[in-house]
């Protein structure tokens, strides 16, 4: 994931082929950070009540 937030904060291509591929490698570590937020957001919900 530090990898992909790297090359977004570092990296301005100006080929659109090579912005798409930055785009399309974002998508796994998103869906990973996506399942880490729900399993945190369920283990805290019944403090939350």
């Amino acid at each position: 994931m530090r990898e992909v937030r790297n090359s977004f904060s570092h990296d301005y291509p100006e080929d659109p082929k090579l912005q798409a591929a930055m785009l399309n490698k974002c998508f796994e570590p998103a869906s990973q950070l996506i399942a880490i937020f729900l399993g945190i957001k369920s283990f805290i919900e019944p403090y939350l009540s």
